[in-house]
């Protein structure tokens, strides 16, 4: 299963959950158990700078089950006092895919800025279960609970989205292929002769344990009149990534409308020489970045 295949499997709350607190006052400080592992998510106000707040937050995995499990993937959505929503999803964590044995421990932090001084944020982790016996649960999804985004970080009744919002294409996404894992975000970058053209950016993990060799890629690109056109086609790439290690690159492609959709597929050899494609999921492209 893919990323959104494992998360939605594993169930999506919706703005009606009782667990979502929509409407209630949310902490500066969450935890949320999912399958053995404990996700804990702090919020720290950093200050603004111009119209944007920033915030720092920390999230620490704890492991308090038997099983030896890697964290794949991630899946955030981050919602100002406006409602408005920036979804974001990629690899890893600050391009490491952590290995949690039983007990075990890890944690980083990133930061988020908004446009007003109140909003909240959740989402997931993409786990795979690396000891998992047969007919066990090899993958899984690993919560995070709605977390206030304070200037004063203390809890806040902010808005949930809107729940019109939640099934729109978002302009980032993530796959994992034999554990290649390929995450992707699009931005507009300008107009010209009838064609919009949009900045594409890939980073691709080695969540394996043994080096591959990234051949090339294919890009398609689908308008919104749903005509169907070859971006990029066999581009060569060539690329040695080392057992846990990462590496971004970046395109263009056009359409002539001012919406479209991306998705593709990267031709990977692994080490015992077979080819494999790590897809490229589909994701959204506007003008205006909205979903």
């Amino acid at each position: 299963l893919n990323a959104d295949q494992v998360r939605l499997r594993d169930g999506v709350p919706s703005w009606s959950d009782e667990s979502m607190r929509c409407g209630q006052a949310i902490p500066a400080k969450t935890k949320w158990i999912s399958h053995d592992v404990e996700v804990e998510v702090q919020s720290m106000y950093k200050g603004s700078a111009g119209a944007e707040h920033g915030w720092a937050y920390q999230v620490t995995f704890r492991n308090k089950g038997g099983k030896t499990v890697q964290m794949l993937t991630r899946h955030w959505v981050f919602v100002d006092e406006m409602r408005t929503v920036n979804e974001v999803k990629g690899p890893g964590a600050r391009g490491v895919t952590p290995v949690l044995i039983p007990g075990g421990s890890w944690a980083y932090e990133s930061g988020t800025s908004l446009r007003t001084p109140r909003g909240s944020f959740y989402g997931s982790f993409q786990f795979e279960v690396l000891d998992a016996s047969p007919g066990e649960l090899e993958s899984f999804s690993a919560r995070v609970a709605r977390t206030a985004l304070s200037t004063e970080d203390k809890s806040e009744i902010v808005p949930c989205a809107r729940e019109a919002d939640r099934d729109k294409l978002p302009t980032t996404s993530v796959a994992s292929s034999n554990r290649v894992i390929v995450g992707a975000t699009s931005r507009y970058k300008r107009e010209g002769n009838g064609r919009f053209e949009f900045l594409w950016d890939v980073q691709i993990n080695n969540a394996r344990s043994d080096d591959i060799v990234v051949l090339g890629y294919n890009i398609e690109v689908v308008d919104s009149s749903g005509n169907r056109v070859v971006a990029i086609a066999n581009k060569e790439v060539g690329r040695l990534v080392d057992a846990g290690d990462a590496f971004r690159l970046q395109g263009i492609v056009g359409s002539h409308t001012s919406e479209a959709n991306i998705d593709g597929y990267f031709n990977v050899r692994l080490s015992s020489g077979e080819d494999i494609r790590a897809r490229l999921a589909i994701l959204g492209c506007s003008r205006d970045g909205a979903p």
